[in-house]
């Protein structure tokens, strides 16, 4: 069964999908701090080319194998002005800025939205390396108490 996108109300939630719990509390205190920024987001969000199976895959393995090989995206939210692709990460560091940005560039190519898209990194604690990295290649990251000041 292919993978539908379900958009949400930005409001807490008791569970996300495909975030651990560290992922789901860092997320949810940013949503409760941050009431209103955000319009409508979709969790788990698949992005990108469905990689090929081998010829005489059982469905059911063919079936895992195209939702499974794609990217997910933490959060996809959107606001008036932009589409944000959201790596939710409890002291992120340059594998969060990679995933945030790569989740953008596929979601560009995928879905051709008439809306900016922006990479963003929603973590805890920002290293002075991360910060460098993420202004350098125009990736925003937001703590919950702080949210579009980070960067």
């Amino acid at each position: 069964m292919p993978y539908i996108p379900k958009w949400y109300e930005y409001k807490p939630l008791p569970f996300y999908p495909h975030m651990g719990q560290r992922d789901a509390e860092l997320w949810n205190k940013f949503v409760i701090t941050n009431n209103g920024i955000f319009q409508r987001v979709i969790y788990d969000m698949r992005v990108g080319e469905i990689e090929p199976y081998p010829p005489g895959t059982p469905k059911n393995i063919a079936d895992a194998w195209q939702d499974l090989g794609r990217w997910r995206v933490d959060v996809v939210a959107e606001n008036s002005d932009a589409l944000f692709t959201i790596e939710v990460r409890p002291r992120a560091l340059a594998d969060a800025l990679g995933n945030a940005r790569g989740y953008a560039v596929l979601y560009i190519h995928e879905h051709k939205p008439d809306k900016v898209i922006v990479p963003l990194v929603i973590t805890d604690f920002i290293l002075p390396n991360t910060r460098m990295v993420a202004r350098e290649r125009h990736i925003e990251i937001w703590t919950p108490d702080t949210f579009n000041q980070s960067t």
